[in-house]
């Protein structure tokens, strides 16, 4: 069994840029597409794309392609699209929380978050409480792309709230930054004591903010567990043939033709409506089908990197964090230079979990529980110096 190692993050990388970025942008002319979004003012089906946003009329352009992008998959219009879309959504949603935890150790002296063996792994309580208020914020936020379609806003409205969604990992972490601030003032110290009061905060080894951590990652995790539940299970269920569970997640061969992504001598078809040359899809693909293909495929693609990003990622997180009665194994493990018995399990419980649950509950389920790791690890090399 291969042993996650951060190089592998690096080849993921490599593959998200060459089979996105490369065969969906630039092997599909999707970048010409959304330069013919921007020129026209229109979207592929006909409807008015909104061009102003700030006011500034460079950063408008540069956002409208964007917000094109996450329209299409996010309006009523389609149903196998916009269900991965919306599960990718909280698996990213899931991934900042992680990211942002990891970010307030007491121990991080870089921002690459180079994990130390003896660093200090634990997190003021005030920080950890903001914490906890952020991640209902953060999975809140994908309700501005859904949401508005289904309550049948315009789609001038639909893009203003996409826009504003793009804005809201600043606005996030403005809101983390007041939060973590009042707590450790005096009125939010009194306003804690009363609501949250606990005789486990006068020792300092119980560590009284591993309970609003745990309470973090076990919320994201449930909320995108239950996302991921129901857009695999409304996709065996489904009727409609562009919303079956093949068609939602895996890449198939007529998809990359109905993108116009494959060479004509790999379709077999004719010419295209496009006028490009070397590409085609198969008869009777219009252009607005084409695009949304292309974006479906971009969101395939990129839900499989992500997936096995999310594992390597937390399996090399667990694996840097022994519990008392898994120290020796570990050790041994690492001179011979394969995986401990703790290792492989958690390997094999994250890949159940992630084609289960999906990666963003499996990783944050697994980062809860090394929650405890941390502080046995932690607690044991403080007796020691």
């Amino acid at each position: 069994m291969i042993r996650p190692a951060p190089y592998h993050l690096l080849i993921l990388g490599a593959l998200g840029i060459t089979s996105i970025w490369g065969l969906i942008g630039y092997g599909g002319k999707m970048f010409d597409n959304f330069d013919a979004i921007v020129a026209s003012g229109h979207l592929p089906d006909g409807r008015i794309m909104r061009m102003t946003y700030t006011g500034i009329k460079a950063l408008d352009r540069q956002m409208t392609p964007v917000i094109a992008f996450y329209e299409v998959l996010s309006n009523s219009q389609s149903a196998g699209p916009r269900a991965l879309f919306f599960d990718i959504n909280f698996v990213v949603a899931c991934s900042n929380i992680w990211v942002l935890i990891e970010s307030r150790r007491r121990g991080v002296t870089s921002y690459a978050l180079k994990y130390k063996q003896l660093r200090d792994p634990t997190i003021p309580k005030n920080e950890a409480m903001a914490i906890f208020a952020m991640t209902i914020a953060t999975l809140l936020c994908p309700s501005l792309l859904f949401v508005p379609p289904l309550l049948q806003a315009s789609d001038w409205s639909h893009h203003g709230y996409i826009a504003l969604f793009h804005a809201t990992p600043l606005l996030i972490t403005f809101f983390f930054v007041i939060n973590s601030r009042f707590l450790e003032s005096a009125a939010g110290h009194f306003l804690a004591g009363l609501l949250f009061s606990s005789k486990k905060d006068t020792d300092p080894t119980r560590h009284p903010e591993k309970s609003w951590l745990v309470a973090s990652y076990v919320l994201a995790g449930t909320v995108a567990g239950a996302v991921h539940l129901f857009t695999v299970l409304a996709a065996l269920k489904a009727l409609n043939a562009d919303a079956t569970f093949i068609q939602v997640f895996v890449p198939t061969w007529k998809r990359l033709a109905a993108a116009n992504t494959l060479p004509l001598s790999w379709t077999g078809h004719g010419g295209n409506s496009t006028g490009t040359i070397g590409f085609a899809y198969p008869l009777g693909v219009d252009k607005s089908t084409e695009i949304l293909e292309q974006f479906h495929l971009f969101s395939q693609f990129d839900w499989l990197v992500v997936s096995m990003s999310c594992v390597v990622f937390v399996h090399i997180l667990l694996s840097m964090a022994r519990g008392s009665k898994v120290g020796l194994d570990l050790a041994l493990s690492r001179i011979k230079g394969g995986m401990s018995a703790m290792e492989k399990t958690d390997l094999i419980l994250l890949l159940l979990g992630a084609m289960v649950l999906g990666p963003g509950a499996a990783g944050s389920f697994g980062l809860a529980v090394r929650e405890s790791r941390l502080r046995q690890q932690f607690n044991r090399a403080r007796k020691l110096h």
